[in-house]
C-alpha cells in the first residue's frame, strides 16, 4: 500500500527537500506541485536537485513521487484560445518536468468547459 501526502518542493534543494519532509512522515510516495499551483512560472529542470532527491528516497524507501498539475491549466476552454494553447503548451512542459522527476502520474482537475459542452471537454482532456 502507498501512503503519503502532499509534501513542498520549495527552497532551494526542491526534490530533496519534498523527499526528506515525506520520509518524517513515515510515507512511502507523495505528491508534489513543480512550481506553485496559481502560476506556470518554474525553475529550470536542473534546480530541481533529482539526484539528491532520489538517492534519499531510495535510502527511505520512497518509491512513488506523484506531480499535481497546476489550478490554471484548463485543456477543456476551447472557447479563449489564449487560454486554451497556453493550456496545452503548460502541460506538455508539465508533462516533461514529471518525467524528469521520474514520475509516471500526474494528478490534473479537467476544469471547465465554459460553454464548449462536456462531451468536447472530456475529449480534449484524454488527448
Amino acid at each position: 500500500m502507498l501512503i503519503g501526502s502532499h509534501v513542498s518542493m520549495g527552497g532551494k534543494t526542491m526534490l530533496l527537500r519534498a523527499s526528506e519532509e515525506a520520509a518524517s512522515y513515515g510515507a512511502n510516495t507523495f505528491l508534489i506541485y513543480t512550481g506553485a499551483p496559481q502560476n506556470s512560472k518554474r525553475k529550470p529542470i536542473a534546480a530541481y536537485n533529482i539526484s539528491a532527491g532520489h538517492a534519499h528516497m531510495k535510502e527511505q524507501g520512497i518509491s512513488h513521487i506523484v506531480v499535481h498539475a497546476p489550478f490554471l491549466v484548463n485543456l477543456a476552454n476551447t472557447i479563449n484560445s489564449k487560454v486554451f494553447e497556453h493550456s496545452v503548451s503548460f502541460m506538455c512542459d508539465e508533462l516533461e518536468r514529471t518525467e524528469a522527476l521520474g514520475s509516471d502520474q500526474i494528478v490534473m482537475h479537467p476544469v471547465s468547459h465554459v460553454g464548449a459542452g462536456v462531451d468536447l471537454g472530456l475529449q480534449i482532456n484524454r488527448k
